[in-house]
């Protein structure tokens, strides 16, 4: 009998231990599910953080860009207009045959140098872009150089009736402009509202 109680303790013995070797395994493979969870867990969140810290750059960089075109299209835009109001005046200013006033080269000399300004502020939204708002601008600043070509011609014209026309070419010349100049701001606003949707 002390053999079987021996047995029966030796059976119970290696049965707890293997209860628990078994126990300590299910465990194990619990902890390591458990800490596989939590990484795969911690890893999407921080691929989360990364997209939301890029997202947000993305909405930083186009905000800039944004504020970048738009300066550089109000200066453009402002310096032709001043460019094309010292071109109204000279038009105002022709008469055929007639002299040319100091104040009149003051403005063609004032209208000189702005316009030199244009053409910087020009390759600013050559730069800045888009391309059409920048082939609007280049446009802009080309008619407004020739403009400058047909306000010497009217005023240097001695004939009465070849001042005339190149006055006449001058006004249709402004009235392009002007033109020009509006479809500039319809195009800018465009690339501006193109920026915002993206963002």
């Amino acid at each position: 009998m002390a053999d079987s109680s021996l047995l029966l303790t030796a059976v119970g013995v290696a049965g707890t231990l293997a209860g628990s070797g078994l126990t300590g395994l299910i465990s194990s493979r619990i902890e390591r599910r458990k800490e596989a969870a939590a990484e795969r867990t911690q890893v999407r969140q921080e691929k989360a953080a990364d997209r939301i810290h890029i997202r947000e750059q993305k909405i930083e960089h186009y905000r800039w860009r944004r504020d970048r075109r738009q300066n550089a299209y109000v200066e453009f835009y402002a310096a032709s207009q001043e460019v094309l109001r010292l071109f109204a005046e000279v038009h105002v200013r022709v008469n055929p045959g007639g002299e040319i006033s100091e104040v009149t080269r003051q403005l063609i000399n004032e209208a000189n140098e702005k316009n030199s300004g244009l053409h910087k502020l020009a390759a600013v939204v050559n730069v800045e872009g888009p391309r059409n708002v920048s082939t609007q601008a280049s446009l802009i600043a080309t008619r407004l150089t020739l403009l400058i070509a047909s306000a010497v011609n009217a005023l240097g014209s001695s004939d009465p009736d070849d001042a005339m026309n190149h006055r006449d070419r001058l006004g249709q010349d402004v009235e392009a402009l002007a033109v020009a100049q509006t479809n500039f701001l319809h195009l800018a606003q465009a690339a501006l509202e193109e920026i915002d949707s993206l963002s």
